[in-house]
């Protein structure tokens, strides 16, 4: 939760997180957050975040 924040203050457009901190990080964020799945790739979660940046 702390890096999320600091994430935040420091100017990220998005965040990527574990499906367990992902409703909790985007309670107190204003930035889009994207859950890696278990099975999935990290790239594909990178993807996920920049569209949804735009």
């Amino acid at each position: 939760m702390i890096v999320a924040i600091q994430a935040e203050k420091e100017g990220a457009s998005a965040l990527v997180c574990a499906p367990i901190v992902s409703p909790t990080v985007e309670k107190i964020v204003n930035l889009p957050v994207t859950t890696i799945k278990p099975k999935a790739s990290v790239s594909r979660a990178i993807e996920q975040a920049a569209k949804k940046i735009r």
